[in-house]
C-alpha cells in the first residue's frame, strides 16, 4: 500500500513539475488607436527546449471582434543574455476598439494560456502628456513709483509695498491706464492720498500657473445597454472580408442594406407609405385571424360541451348488443315454436289417415287342474222325484 502511494505522489509530482516547466511572464509595448498591434511577452520554455519549439499561439479580440489569425504572427526574439526570453506578436488590423485582449496559448502537449487586457492609448494625447509644459514668462511694466510724504505714518508700508506693487502690475496696468492722465496733475498736490492708495493696493504676490493634466479622452460606455444600442459606424482604411464565403440570402441582404442607406427622401417617403400600407394590411389580417381563432374556440367549446352531455359509447354498445341477443332469442324462439307446431300438425294428420289397428281376441290358456285330496266316498243320495209341471 505504502508502494503504490509513493509511486502515484511521484507520478503527480512528476507531470506537476512538467507543468510547471513552461510559464508564461508579463508584457511589453503598449497598442495605440488607430495604429497596428505590436508587443512582446517573456515566455519561461522548458530547460533544454527551444523557444520556436514551445508551439506559440495568440488570439486577439478587439473589443468585441475576434481578429482573424491568419492577421496574427508570432514571432520569438532571439535570446539575449540576461534577458528573458520573448515572442512577438504582431497584427495587420488596425486598432479601433478601446479595449484588446490577448490570449496567450503555449506548449504542443499540454496547453497553458494565460489572458492579457489592454486598454488602447490616443497616440495624440500620449504625445502631449509625454513632452515637457513650457510656461512662458510675462514681462511687468513698470510703474511710477508716488513721491514720499515726510509726515505720513504709513510711509515704510508704502516703501516696502513697492515690490508688490510692480509685480502686479501686469493685472492692474489694464485698469489704471485710463486714469494715468487725469492723475497726473493730482500728484503733487495730493501726496496723502497716493500713500494710502499704495497701502490699499499692496496684494499678495501672484501664484504662478498651475500645468494643465492633459484630460483622458477615453469614454468607458457601460455594458447594460450594449446588445440592445445599434452599434455605430466605424471608418476603416481596410476591407474586412468574410472568412467563410457569402451566402445568397446574406448578399440579398447586403444589397438590401446598401439600397436603404442610398436611398433619396422621394424614395424614403414612397417606402415609408409602402410600409403604412403592409402594416395596415398586416394589421387586418391580424384582425381576421384573431377573428377566426375566436370562431374556432367557440366550436371547439361547443364540442366539448356536446361530448360532455352525450352518453358514454360503451352503455350504448352495451344496448345494442342487448337487443340484438334478445332479437336473436326471440327468432330462435319463433322458429323452435313454429317448428313444434308443424311437428304436431303432421303427427295429428297422419294419425287420421292410418286404419285402427284390430286386436286380436285373447285364448284362454288352459288350466292346470289342481291336484284333489283322496276323499273317502260318499254315497249318493237318491234321486228325487220330478217336480210337477206348471201349465
Amino acid at each position: 500500500m505504502n508502494f503504490r502511494n509513493a509511486l502515484f505522489a511521484l507520478i503527480l509530482g512528476s507531470s506537476a513539475g512538467a507543468a510547471a516547466a513552461l510559464a508564461l511572464g508579463s508584457s511589453r509595448g503598449a497598442v495605440l488607436l488607430g495604429r497596428t498591434v505590436d508587443l512582446a511577452f517573456e515566455v519561461r520554455p522548458d530547460p533544454g527546449q527551444p523557444l520556436a519549439d514551445a508551439c506559440i499561439t495568440a488570439d486577439l479580440v478587439s473589443g468585441a471582434n475576434p481578429v482573424p489569425r491568419s492577421r496574427v504572427s508570432v514571432t520569438p526574439l532571439p535570446e539575449i543574455p540576461g534577458r528573458p526570453s520573448l515572442v512577438r506578436v504582431q497584427s495587420s488590423a488596425i486598432m479601433d476598439e478601446p479595449v484588446l485582449t490577448v490570449t496567450l496559448l503555449a506548449g504542443c502537449n499540454g496547453k497553458t494560456s494565460r489572458t492579457y487586457t489592454f486598454l488602447v492609448d490616443p497616440p495624440a494625447s500620449m504625445a502631449i502628456g509625454s513632452r515637457p509644459v513650457a510656461i512662458p514668462r510675462v514681462e511687468m511694466p513698470e510703474v511710477p513709483r508716488a513721491a514720499p510724504a515726510p509726515a505720513v505714518p504709513g510711509e515704510a508700508v508704502g516703501s516696502r509695498s513697492g515690490s508688490a506693487m510692480t509685480s502686479n502690475a501686469g493685472v492692474a496696468a489694464p485698469a489704471s491706464a485710463p486714469l494715468a492722465p487725469s492723475s497726473a496733475p493730482l500728484k503733487g498736490a495730493a501726496p496723502s492720498s497716493a500713500s494710502r492708495s499704495a497701502r490699499k493696493a499692496a496684494p499678495k504676490a501672484p501664484k504662478a500657473p498651475e500645468k494643465e493634466t492633459p484630460r483622458s479622452r477615453l469614454v468607458m460606455e457601460p455594458l447594460e445597454n450594449w446588445l440592445e444600442t445599434p452599434a455605430p459606424l466605424q471608418l476603416t482604411t481596410q476591407l474586412q472580408l468574410p472568412e467563410v464565403p457569402a451566402t445568397p440570402l446574406q448578399r440579398e441582404q447586403a444589397q438590401a442594406q446598401w439600397k436603404a442607406l442610398n436611398m433619396q427622401p422621394e424614395d424614403i417617403l414612397e417606402e415609408s407609405a409602402r410600409t403604412a400600407e403592409l402594416q395596415a394590411e398586416v394589421a387586418r389580417s391580424k384582425t381576421l385571424a384573431d377573428k377566426d381563432r375566436a370562431a374556432a374556440l367557440a366550436v371547439q367549446q361547443r364540442l366539448e360541451q356536446e361530448n360532455a352531455e352525450r352518453y358514454s359509447a360503451t352503455i350504448v354498445y352495451g344496448l345494442l348488443a342487448l337487443l340484438a341477443g334478445i332479437l336473436a332469442w326471440a327468432v330462435w324462439m319463433g322458429l323452435r315454436l313454429r317448428a313444434a307446431t308443424h311437428q304436431a300438425q303432421q303427427a295429428w294428420a297422419g294419425a287420421v289417415a292410418q286404419p285402427l289397428p284390430v286386436t286380436a281376441e285373447p285364448v284362454p290358456q288352459a288350466v292346470a287342474p289342481r291336484p284333489v285330496q283322496a276323499v273317502p266316498p260318499v254315497p249318493a243320495p237318491p234321486p228325487a222325484a220330478p217336480a210337477p209341471a206348471v201349465r
